[in-house]
């Protein structure tokens, strides 16, 4: 009997020609979705030296930024009080933010902005802060 059920549970035909098909699925996406990171990867260093107008930045009365804490200058912010990942609240800024992408200047400045991942409306400034800040990697 047991011989019976072994030989029930063999792969068929159709069952290795599917997992195949399947595999040869999955590889194509996966090598579509990096393409499509690389691309965008690639944008974002494109852009980077660009110089952004202060009507750009996310206005302080954005839903979002109001949620998160958000200030354009971290020093004047009174919600940065705690460390996080072993970064002491008073070196935590945008620009050392995973979420944050440097892509240019501010107009008339040497200030740094960027695009956060948590607040894609407008630019934010390489000095700024929200309670969402991750240690970048």
């Amino acid at each position: 009997m047991e011989i019976e059920e072994n030989a029930e549970k063999s792969v068929t035909r159709r069952d290795f020609i599917l997992g195949g098909l399947c595999v040869t699925a999955c590889t194509t996406a996966a090598s579509l979705m990096s393409k499509q990171a690389f691309a965008a990867g690639k944008e974002a260093d494109e852009k980077k030296g660009e110089v952004i107008e202060a009507s750009k930045l996310v206005p302080a009365d954005n839903p979002m930024a109001q949620a998160l804490k958000y200030s354009h200058d971290a020093a004047k912010s009174k919600f940065r009080t705690a460390d996080k990942a072993g970064v002491k609240a008073k070196d935590q800024f945008c620009h050392n933010c995973q979420l944050f992408v440097a892509t240019g200047t501010l107009k008339g400045s040497k200030d740094t902005v960027g695009k956060c991942q948590i607040l894609p409306t407008g630019y934010v400034k390489g000095d700024g802060w929200c309670n969402s800040w991750v240690k970048k990697a």
